[in-house]
């Protein structure tokens, strides 16, 4: 076995290789280990701890350097994937990250937008579309986005949280003009109590979960700015994700890169049968973008248990929570293998 082979089979175990120092050392379920394959991690010590110490080297420290101003910069392979999505009925709104929040008191609209245009003008892929060009796609940076904040008064609706309501589940399916832009959305609500509720709507392609978690309160930070008139100029980004596209592109394509190729095209993938559930209807011959939104909610006694049992047991919340997704599907339709997407 060579070293990426012996390291696919530690993780395929549940074993982590770490480098302390000059030592290896094994983290994880070492049980799982025959006595063969440990003898083989001890004969390979040394092209182990070579090749964590020169990933290590590689990947530390390593600044991202900026890219010249350009008409058009390549695409990520992961937004080229959500490209080719786009481009089948319903994967336009398939891949939108909306949020949604309560607002409480006065809001002066035109200063929100402001807010949001200060923060576009800051980060480029707030400012990006998707063109094709030579056969691929590829970022279109514009200078101006044009954008508005959409408003709507429902304080005078007698049964205002039902449409609230259906206005949230219906913005999961706004549709975003990759080509054209903006693929950022924001509608406004006015609310009986004084109150509003703001739904802001991204598409997948430019932002995910953890950068919605940045931009939202920097918007707010924009806003308090506006409202007292106050100078706020954070430092302007060194980089962004055109830079950051580049240079994964540079790296896949240099000798570590080849080399990962190599090794996973000599490998023998099989694919995951479709679930099969007690459903219903039977699965379609085409598959869709078609489907229904189920919301949970556990009491704050249940979760305080779950957060100690994750703690004892040196595990997330987030593969808590997937496990006994897993464990549930596997009641249900008897299969031990079944894949779930995540963001």
């Amino acid at each position: 076995m060579n070293t990426l082979e012996i390291i696919t089979e530690l993780k395929r175990n549940k074993v982590v290789p770490r480098l302390e120092g000059d030592q290896l050392r094994l983290v994880g379920e070492t049980k799982n280990l025959s006595p063969e394959f440990i003898e083989q991690v001890r004969t390979s010590k040394s092209d182990l701890i070579s090749f964590l110490r020169n990933s290590m080297d590689q990947v530390a420290f390593a600044p991202i350097p900026a890219v010249d101003k350009q008409e058009y910069y390549p695409a990520s392979n992961a937004q080229k994937r959500l490209w080719v999505l786009s481009q089948f009925e319903g994967g336009a709104a398939a891949y939108n990250i909306v949020t949604s929040l309560y607002l409480k008191g006065t809001v002066i609209r035109e200063n929100l937008a402001k807010a949001f245009r200060t923060s576009m003008g800051r980060h480029e892929s707030l400012r990006t579309v998707f063109r094709e060009i030579d056969g691929e796609p590829q970022q279109v940076i514009l200078d101006e986005m044009p954008f508005d904040i959409e408003f709507e008064d429902i304080s005078s609706m007698e049964d205002h949280k039902s449409y609230l309501k259906s206005e949230v589940e219906q913005s999961s399916n706004w549709k975003f003009d990759l080509e054209k832009g903006p693929l950022i959305r924001v509608k406004l609500l006015q609310l009986p109590d004084e109150g509003h509720a703001m739904i802001f709507g991204v598409h997948h392609i430019i932002s995910d979960g953890w950068s919605i978690g940045i931009l939202v309160p920097e918007v707010l930070r924009f806003y308090e700015a506006i409202c007292n008139k106050e100078h706020y100029a954070p430092e302007p980004l060194r980089i962004h994700y055109k830079e950051y596209a580049q240079w994964l592109d540079k790296r896949l394509g240099g000798p570590r890169g080849q080399d990962a190729q190599e090794f996973w095209k000599n490998q023998e993938l099989t694919g995951i049968d479709p679930l099969n559930l007690p459903t219903d209807f039977p699965r379609p011959d085409i598959k869709t973008f078609e489907g229904g939104l189920s919301k949970f909610y556990i009491d704050a006694d249940l979760y305080a248990g779950v957060l100690d049992f994750c703690k004892k047991n040196h595990v997330t919340p987030f593969n808590f929570f997937r496990s006994t997704l897993h464990i549930l599907l596997y009641k249900f339709s008897g299969q031990s293998s079944n894949a779930i997407g995540t963001p």
